[in-house]
């Protein structure tokens, strides 16, 4: 079976993701940079402070590439919902993500309560997207064939869930947790929860460039 839908799609959802590394790299960047050089001496000797204006290029640079790689990604779910229903459904949580996001700021300051359900309706969404672009490539590589493809999805949906699991049990666990003791198991379920994430990301970005590779 052709999908050359799919495979258009896909590459373009493989290729969002690669921009959003590269934008949170540039955030990361910016506030090294902001930390150790935020200050800069000028030839007549006055102290002149860079930071507003390191702080304004790497919030529009970001923005810039996170608009384009949401775009991107939307373009590539949309093109891939054609030739598998798996992506339609990530095309309805991917614009509801949007939907609640934009809610979640609205209300932040006015009706923080609000604001908060929305953020965590937001975060539902993301998990919803995140699983049936997973869903959509085990299916893919299912009717190719290929159990090393719907292998990794699976574990990759599995890891997936694991860490949005780990995130709810952060925010909730460290309220039962004496004063003295929650700085460090908060430290830990941190640390635990990064690493699940950097592991299923990994996995996830593998799983796309491998369907794409055999569409």
């Amino acid at each position: 079976m052709k999908a050359e839908n799919a495979k258009l799609g896909i590459g373009k959802i493989y290729r969002a993701e690669i921009l959003t590394i590269i934008a949170s790299i540039i955030s990361i960047a910016g506030i090294v940079v902001m930390i150790v050089f935020g200050k800069a001496v000028s030839s007549n000797g006055d102290t002149v402070n860079n930071t507003d204006v390191i702080s304004l290029i790497v919030i529009l640079v970001s923005l810039v590439l996170g608009i384009i790689a949401f775009v991107l990604n939307l373009r590539g779910i949309s093109l891939a919902s054609k030739d598998e229903p798996a992506f339609k459904d990530a095309l309805v949580a991917v614009i509801l993500g949007l939907l609640t996001s934009i809610l979640a700021g609205v209300f932040s300051k006015n009706r923080p309560s609000l604001s908060n359900a929305f953020e965590s309706a937001n975060n539902i969404t993301e998990l919803l997207t995140a699983y049936y672009i997973i869903r959509g490539c085990i299916n893919l590589a299912q009717q190719k064939k290929d159990e090393k493809i719907v292998k990794s999805g699976k574990t990759a949906m599995t890891l997936v869930f694991i860490v949005w699991i780990a995130a709810a049990i952060l925010k909730i666990v460290p309220t039962f947790i004496p004063a003295d003791s929650r700085t460090v198991v908060e430290g830990i379920l941190s640390i635990a929860s990064l690493v699940l994430a950097i592991i299923a990301y990994i996995i996830y970005l593998k799983v796309l460039r491998k369907i794409s590779d055999i569409l």
